[in-house]
């Protein structure tokens, strides 16, 4: 702006002159708030990831210009396990007049706190079988339990224990197997448990056939009397134990 000063003579001034600049040397203020875009995640959650992957901050900028965004790095650094680490995502904004603003910083957290979950249901391995089935206990000895992890990873098992509880009688009683499953977090299951059952309600069988010991005689044989009534029936169990006669 330029000015001249003319008295009433009409004499008149130097020019004065008033310069006004005008400068941009602002950078864009980010208007997200700095931790706005953090988050943690189960590293079983895709989605998750992939909305966090998708978001920006935003900047604006002092005189209302065009902002220019640019990703500058997008990083991933595993943790101490293998289903675990963090995403680390940075953006600058530019103004017209390139003046770049401080870093935004985005850390996506993946964690894997999450236990294997058991696939096979409660009581599936229980069995209840005859003392005499040796073949069923083997097979359901050698069952296991299945479990699943959430992100997908190697499921380890320990069987915790296996017990035997003996029941009211001989042939009777529990056998109690427990097992735990751990992914490669070290996140552990809660126990599963495997009840197989050992009764024995079967009698014995006889195995003197029906009329064996059954006899004619004449009413002078007094000593094919004494030989039939000193003969008894023989009866075999189905768990091999010890078999008690009673003349009723």
């Amino acid at each position: 702006n330029t000015w001249t000063a003319k008295d009433v003579c009409n004499n008149t001034s130097t020019v004065f002159t008033q310069v006004i600049t005008i400068q941009d040397n602002t950078a864009p203020a980010w208007t997200t708030a700095a931790n706005a875009l953090n988050v943690t995640l189960q590293c079983s959650d895709a989605a998750g990831l992939t909305a966090a992957q998708n978001q920006a901050p935003v900047a604006t900028d002092n005189c209302g210009g065009t902002v220019t965004y640019t990703k500058v790095s997008g990083t991933f650094t595993a943790g101490t396990c293998a289903n675990s680490g963090t995403y680390t995502n940075t953006w600058t904004a530019k103004d017209v007049c390139n003046n770049t603003s401080a870093v935004f910083t985005q850390v996506i957290t993946i964690q894997d706190n999450t236990a294997p979950a058991w696939t096979t249901a409660a009581n599936a391995l229980n069995v209840t079988l005859q003392c005499s089935d040796a073949a069923g206990l083997t097979a359901a000895q050698n069952q296991a339990p299945v479990a699943t992890d959430n992100c997908g990873g190697t499921v380890t098992y320990t069987k915790v224990s296996g017990t035997f509880t003996a029941g009211d009688c001989a042939n009777s009683g529990t056998y109690t197997n427990t097992w735990t499953a751990k992914d490669v977090c070290n996140n552990t299951s809660t126990v599963f448990t495997q009840v197989i059952t050992i009764e024995d309600n079967t009698a014995p069988a006889w195995t003197t056939s029906a009329n064996a010991l059954n006899v004619t005689l004449q009413c002078s044989d007094a000593a094919g009397l004494t030989a039939a009534q000193n003969q008894a029936p023989v009866a075999t169990d189905n768990c091999g134990g010890t078999v008690t006669y009673t003349k009723v």
